[in-house]
């Protein structure tokens, strides 16, 4: 019964927000406040507002945040794209 449920269950935006930010912490080295980011559950997008350099950073190491992210959170609820 509960294997059923938790296939169904899907992560909130909060803790989506804040796994990214430690991933990112992790694999950067470099702190994310999770105010700068905003999550879309229905698209799997990652909204970021964070400055330039630390954005462009991001995107260029996604592939490695989100592997580090599919760890922690599981392959379900890993966003898909990080804008």
């Amino acid at each position: 019964m509960f294997a059923a449920i938790a296939a169904r269950l899907i992560a909130p935006q909060k803790s989506v927000i804040e796994a990214f930010c430690v991933s990112v912490e992790e694999v950067l080295g470099m702190k994310l406040d999770p105010r700068f980011v905003s999550y879309v559950p229905s698209s799997k997008t990652l909204h970021l507002n964070a400055t330039g350099m630390f954005k462009q950073e991001i995107k260029m190491r996604q592939d490695e945040i989100l592997s580090n992210l599919k760890e922690t959170i599981g392959a379900k609820n890993v966003p898909k794209l990080i804008l």
